[in-house]
């Protein structure tokens, strides 16, 4: 059971001047507009999805004025809505080449660093941009997520809180505080920050999951069960309440309800590996070995870098004596993340193996 941020980026909505924009006719000549209408209806195409055309306009723009910085950044945006992320970072640097101050281009670039999962890269991104523009209230916001992933709550938190010493209080910046405070172990200052969030927007699926986590991590499961079903009933295929309510009635040994909502979770997202973790976890409990070992599988697949599924997987292995996978697995997980325990349970597997050796030449 863990606490969530919304890390989907919402498409940059490009400001234009109030005039007209006129429309451009692909087809005829540059030198019929300036390169201001070029920008202007760039950005229209770009708004309209058309990112192939909103591109060739401001290709067309930058042959007017090939040192205009607003223009390699907004063609930046346009390659990051087309998918060609590389292409949109060598925009977003011939942004910065031309003005190294341009808080928007280290923005931009941030986000298409993040989303590359390029987050240390990314981080870097946001702190010129706060540095050059300390009343980015979106700047500071991400910044904060980044810190989130990067496992430092305390820094997440300032983050946060600048956002809302800017005045921009809002349910988004409310709920990633929440989770910064419940990493803190500050839980009860997190629930304040939820029900704010939820105050804003009562139908923020998010924090009602976050909200129920946070119960739970104080021992009212009833409180927490609530939350989760909230969550579920604004948004039936919401995979990240299903799975949250499968933990919290795998913790309650309610193991057969769990796994029906890990199932859930799966059928409305299969490359989740958190519910298939879950739900090995449950079917392990429930003496459903080999079954829970294809869902650690399966989790793996999707994301092999978590060191408790691999400790998980080498310990249900470890029960069907299969003791080479299991070390394997372990050893695997001890080199992710080193663990005491898991290093326990390894030396524990190693010695039996032996002793198995040991009795088989005995025998022979």
């Amino acid at each position: 059971m863990g606490w969530h941020i919304n890390m989907v980026k919402q498409k940059r909505k490009k400001k234009s001047n109030k005039r007209n924009i006129k429309k451009i006719d692909q087809n005829t000549s540059d030198i019929q507009y300036s390169d201001d209408d070029l920008c202007e209806a760039g950005i229209r195409y770009y708004m309209e999805g058309d990112y192939e055309k909103a591109i060739r306009t401001f290709e067309k723009a930058l042959k007017v004025n090939p040192n205009d910085e607003l223009l390699w950044n907004n063609m930046g945006v346009a390659f990051d809505g087309l998918g060609e992320h590389e292409e949109a970072l060598k925009c977003y640097d011939r942004a910065l080449i031309i003005n190294s101050k341009f808080d928007l281009a280290w923005y931009d670039k941030g986000n298409t660093l993040r989303f590359l999962g390029k987050f240390n890269d990314a981080l870097e991104c946001y702190n010129y941009a706060v540095k050059y523009n300390p009343n980015s209230a979106e700047a500071w916001n991400d910044k904060g997520e980044i810190h989130h992933v990067l496992g430092e709550p305390k820094k997440a938190l300032t983050c946060y809180d600048k956002v809302i010493d800017l005045g921009q209080l809002n349910e988004v910046t409310l709920n990633n505080k929440g989770v910064a405070l419940d990493n803190l172990n500050r839980h009860k200052e997190a629930l304040s920050c939820y029900d704010a969030a939820l105050k804003i927007e009562p139908k923020y699926e998010i924090a009602w999951v976050n909200k129920g986590s946070s119960y739970i991590f104080q021992k009212k499961y009833k409180q927490a069960l609530k939350c989760y079903d909230q969550a579920i009933a604004l948004n039936p295929e919401y995979e990240l309440a299903w799975s949250s309510k499968g933990d919290l009635l795998g913790f309650l040994n309610e193991l057969n309800e769990a796994v029906k909502c890990y199932d859930r979770a799966i059928k409305l997202n299969p490359d989740f590996d958190e519910a298939y973790k879950g739900k090995a976890d449950v079917l392990t409990q429930l003496g459903k070995i080999q079954e829970a070992i294809e869902n650690y599988n399966k989790a793996l697949k999707i994301d092999a870098t978590k060191p408790e599924v691999w400790s998980k997987k080498g310990a249900a292995l470890s029960v069907m004596k299969s003791y080479n996978n299991a070390i394997r697995c372990l050893r695997k997980s001890i080199k992710l993340k080193p663990d005491r325990e898991v290093k326990e349970l390894l030396d524990q597997l190693i010695f039996e193996q032996k002793e198995q050796r040991k009795s088989k030449v005995g025998k022979e």
